[in-house]
């Protein structure tokens, strides 16, 4: 995984895995990537895609909420 889109209003309401092959990711990031389908809610709130640098690859999410998953931060590091 090399990012995440993440729909939101006043919490999150779906999040989605953007993939991309790691030989592409290195050569070529602004075309090799590929969405795969939202958790939660695909429609409504906002649309906010969050993506690695190049080179980078998604290790881990940081959340924070009480009784809502308010938001989310991408942990990214090179893994080469």
């Amino acid at each position: 995984m090399v990012g995440y889109q993440v729909r939101s209003g006043g919490s999150v309401i779906g999040l989605a895995p953007i993939c991309a092959r790691a030989a592409d990711w290195d050569q070529f990031p602004s075309t090799t990537t590929r969405d795969l389908p939202f958790s939660g809610l695909s429609s409504g709130g906002t649309l906010t895609r969050v993506m690695c640098p190049t080179f980078q690859f998604l290790v881990g999410l940081e959340a924070w909420g009480t009784d809502r998953l308010a938001a989310v931060q991408a942990v990214c590091a090179d893994m080469r």
